[in-house]
């Protein structure tokens, strides 16, 4: 169920994202995984919408304590990365975010949309 967060292992946790079943009628929102190993959280990718937010906040409390909180983006869609700002919100020392190089341009969202409805040409006669 969308936003159940399931231990799947010892210190780590999933949270459901949510996969459309009307594609272009409802959201893709990535699944997150959160691992705790040490003094470290791990969280990969964020999801999206602000109930999903609150679950991972909660998620990151059931894996305390932590003194580093890394946030990993598999790839930078908008399923994938919209949360990312969490990491504001998490308490914890050090914070770092990591993305590919070539993920970093997409999280310009007015950017992105633009040239991709841009490129959506090459697919019509227009």
């Amino acid at each position: 169920m969308f936003g159940q967060i399931h231990e799947i292992a010892k210190d780590t946790l999933f949270i459901e994202g949510l996969g459309p079943s009307l594609i272009l009628k409802e959201p893709d929102i990535a699944s997150v995984v959160l691992y705790q190993t040490g003094d470290t959280l791990y969280v990969m990718d964020t999801g999206a919408t602000l109930a999903f937010r609150a679950r991972i906040i909660a998620a990151t409390e059931q894996l305390r304590p932590f003194d580093r909180l890394v946030l990993l983006n598999s790839h930078a869609h908008p399923d994938h990365t919209p949360n990312n700002a969490v990491i504001r919100e998490i308490p914890a020392s050090v914070k770092e975010h990591y993305i590919s190089a070539v993920g970093i341009p997409f999280l310009d969202y007015a950017a992105r949309t633009k040239a991709d409805f841009a490129g959506i040409r090459e697919y019509y006669n227009l």
